[in-house]
């Protein structure tokens, strides 16, 4: 039970990292259901998961809501992603240059 345990909290952000990735600006590595390759968003907030086996432990895991920046939409396309997903579908996108 704990491998799994550890194996979830490797799957999800914890709080201070997901509370970091807010306002990032990203770009989509892959095409996805309503999203092309190449779309850019931004990360409006990072949500408490609830996971069953993590039930009766302190273990605050969080995912991730991405807005998209698809303007065809007559409202927000929003998607939430795992720190697995994130990292192998997304790209931060520097908004310094």
């Amino acid at each position: 039970m704990e491998s799994e345990r550890m194996m979830i909290k490797q799957c999800y952000f914890d709080k201070p990292t997901a509370l970091s990735k807010v306002g990032k600006k990203i770009q989509s590595l892959v095409e996805f259901a309503g999203v092309p390759r190449g779309t850019t968003g931004r990360v409006m907030k990072a949500d408490a998961v609830n996971h069953s086996l993590l039930k009766g432990t302190d273990s605050k895991l969080y995912d991730l809501a991405i807005e998209w920046d698809i303007h065809d939409h007559c409202t927000s396309l929003v998607d939430w992603f795992t720190k697995v997903e994130y990292e192998q579908f997304l790209v931060e996108v520097d908004t310094n240059i």
